[in-house]
């Protein structure tokens, strides 16, 4: 039994301070007190009765799995010049304190435990930084090279520092080698002295003394005594007592006699820390930061140019203006997306905006024509311009007017379902050659005033088709009145209408000829499976200026050239579910 505790007690008090390898030896040998003494912090436990041998060899076992405790005190870990504590968790090299981080002194803590041994990245990440850890396993490699660029610099530190010292040492040697065998104290050695040390990291430890083969002390630089050289050196005066400084010796000869040596002492931590190179550090690091934020920004305005410019074109959309320009080119494809993005939204835009009043004008000049038409023809039959009979044909015709202005404020109504290509269109078999016919009669009839001369060219054969009439002549009688009023005022315009099919096709060619002007029209159809294709609009001779805003709609539309003065998106539409070809 121990006196005042038992082994528990003393157990708990080495584990408060210190981490030393505790093997128990006791005559305890309940499970129970083996739990408890290896989850008390021992190591090992043994109870009585036992062998020597036994006990010898555990603890050769537990000093294999903790190595440092056989090579230097407790709580210290010594490799070469390099010392560990690990009860004050400092890390000294050549007796001066070297700063680490507390990944890099748990790394070094952890292969000071096993030196001369190898281990993956894996594994030091696992015993060091723990499982959780879910970072790179190139930090480890960036912990190996901080310390070992810590232990190259500090060490190259220290020898330049040290042999600057003996250069010095050399140079008071030979100011002191006097005649007679004998060492002399120049007078302007003081002032020697002081000129050389600024060339030092000096501090209150630093020190100079010039000592005879007796050990008695000449000269010392600040002002010592002999118990002071006592104090700073070891008893056999061959280096110095205290372990955190260095020095280095050089003996005063004269004729190969050695009269004594001189000492240059000065703390392991002053010649460890340089100051040009804490300089040269600083501005290595302030340069790299410098380097880093120009990179940055230069990065940032390269990027930021081409939504700066994006935002500047989405001003000019929302005032109004489509034409914006967006000619840029980056590296980045993300941005290159986006400015294409944008490019495409825009001219989208501009052609809706288009399309959008065209599609007005559009709208607005077809409920003119059949209100123009009414109005004339219930005129002529209130006046009693015709005869009663022609009165009669005239009202129908009204009412056929009528009935084609209420279908097209039913599209207005339904704009809507149109600008989707949805509107709804009657599907009956049509006698094409009527239909023409009775469009260029009911239209001459409304510009009788005008007096124009249409000549109508049917084939010898009957052309059918499936589809809707009223839309038919809606566009037909769009195409005369443009035709009317692109011809000059004071002259009479002549149309030539010729019908004609070929192969799958069916040609409209429109035609009007004067002295001032000629154009010639021509609307080409096709069969499909969905209906009747449109396939061009072609003309020659047109006035320029006429119908400029749809040649520049045109340009952006090769498949589709319109120049009729009716707004062409519509119309195409309308043209592609007007009807089935029926060819005879």
């Amino acid at each position: 039994m121990l006196p005042g505790m038992d082994g528990w007690d003393l157990l708990r008090m080495i584990r408060e301070k210190s981490a030393c390898p505790v093997i128990m030896l006791t005559a305890l040998d309940d499970i129970q007190d083996r739990l408890n003494g290896l989850n008390a912090g021992a190591d090992d436990y043994m109870s009585k009765p036992f062998v020597p041998e036994e006990v010898v060899a555990r603890v050769n076992a537990v000093l294999r799995r903790n190595p440092h405790w056989t090579a230097g005190g407790e709580g210290k870990r010594y490799f070469g010049n390099l010392v560990i504590d690990l009860a004050a968790k400092q890390v000294l090299l050549n007796g001066a304190e070297v700063a680490l981080t507390p990944r890099d002194l748990s790394l070094l803590l952890f292969l000071s435990e096993y030196p001369n041994r190898t281990f993956t990245r894996d594994h030091l990440i696992e015993q060091v930084w723990g499982m959780d850890y879910d970072g790179s396993d190139r930090a480890v490699d960036l912990s190996i090279k901080r310390l070992r660029a810590l232990y190259w610099i500090r060490t190259t530190s220290i020898e330049k520092g040290l042999k600057t010292a003996q250069l010095l040492g050399l140079e008071i040697a030979e100011k002191v080698a006097g005649a007679e065998n004998k060492i002399h104290v120049p007078p302007d050695l003081d002032r020697l002295v002081d000129k050389r040390t600024k060339l030092f990291n000096t501090d209150n430890y630093f020190c100079i003394m010039v000592l005879d083969n007796n050990n008695q002390l000449i000269y010392s630089k600040p002002k010592m005594t002999q118990q002071d050289v006592y104090n700073r050196l070891s008893d056999d005066m061959g280096e110095p007592r205290n372990k955190k400084f260095a020095g280095v010796t050089v003996n005063v000869t004269d004729d190969d006699q050695t009269l004594g040596k001189v000492w240059v002492m000065q703390s392991k931590k002053s010649i460890a820390y340089n100051p040009e190179t804490m300089l040269v550090v600083c501005i290595l690091f302030v340069a790299l930061i410098l380097c880093g934020w120009f990179t940055i920004y230069l990065l940032s305005r390269k990027l930021s140019r081409p939504i700066r410019q994006v935002a500047h074109a989405a001003e000019q959309i929302r005032n109004g203006n489509y034409e914006v320009n967006l000619d840029l080119n980056t590296r980045e494809r993300e941005m290159n997306d986006l400015v294409e993005s944008f490019r495409e939204m825009s001219i989208r835009l501009q052609q809706l905006e288009e399309w959008r009043a065209l599609s007005l004008a559009g709208v607005t000049h077809e409920l003119k024509t059949p209100v123009t038409s009414i109005k004339g023809l219930v005129m002529a039959v209130r006046d009693d311009i015709v005869s009663p009979e022609e009165a009669k044909e005239f009202l129908d015709i009204a009412l056929k007017e009528s009935e084609r202005m209420e279908r097209m404020v039913a599209d207005l109504l339904d704009y809507n379902a149109m600008s989707a290509g949805s509107v709804a269109v009657r599907r009956e078999r049509i006698d094409l050659n009527l239909l023409v016919g009775e469009i260029v009669y009911q239209w001459k009839i409304a510009y009788e005033d005008k007096s124009p001369e249409i000549e109508l060219h049917t084939p010898p054969g009957t052309l059918y088709t499936i589809g809707d009439a009223l839309r038919i002549q809606q566009i037909m009688v769009n195409l005369l009145n443009n035709g009317l009023q692109a011809a000059a005022s004071d002259q009479a315009a002549v149309f030539h209408i010729r019908l004609r099919a070929e192969a799958d096709k069916l040609f409209v060619d429109q035609c009007i000829n004067n002295t001032s002007h000629f154009f010639n029209l021509i609307i080409a159809f096709t069969c499909a499976p969905n209906g009747i294709k449109f396939i061009k609009e072609q003309h020659t001779g047109v006035k320029p200026c006429i119908f400029k805003q749809f040649t520049n709609i045109a340009s952006r539309f090769p498949k589709v050239a319109v120049n009729n003065g009716i707004e062409p998106y519509k119309n195409q539409r309308k043209l592609k579910s007007v009807c089935k070809m029926e060819g005879s």
